[in-house]
């Protein structure tokens, strides 16, 4: 059975992006571009994953909280796709319910194999 993502992205073009490496990969891809309707997706699309890529940090963050408010870190991973500039945030965005973090720019193959352990491994954080 394919493994299903959700991306929630505020751009377009990454996002596309992010479905064309994934996709041929095996799995399955939702993405939404509203952060408040993200619980409302995962409810409806029951993703394996989450992959927040915002351009606000506070944004990104936010929506983490909202989510953590109806899923726990171990039931429902989030990815947050950050600028490295971020960096140095990252107690922050585990307090608010990050499992983990991928910095941009990426390789499609760090992409895919954090992804690819996350849904593997059972972990709180990596």
């Amino acid at each position: 059975m394919k493994k299903s993502i959700l991306i929630l992205a505020e751009d377009i073009a990454a996002s596309n992006l992010l479905k064309l490496v994934l996709t041929p990969v095996g799995f399955h891809v939702q993405t939404i571009f509203e952060s408040t309707k993200a619980v409302d997706a995962i409810e409806v699309y029951k993703p394996d994953i989450v992959l927040i890529d915002v351009q606000s940090l506070k944004d990104g963050l936010s929506v983490c909280r909202e989510i953590r408010d109806h899923y726990a870190m171990e039931e429902l991973p989030i990815v947050l796709l950050a600028n490295c500039t971020y960096q140095q945030e990252e107690k922050v965005s585990h307090a608010a319910g990050v499992n983990t973090h991928l910095y941009k720019p990426m390789s499609r193959h760090e992409l895919i194999n954090k992804i690819e352990l996350i849904l593997t491994e059972k972990f709180a954080y990596v």
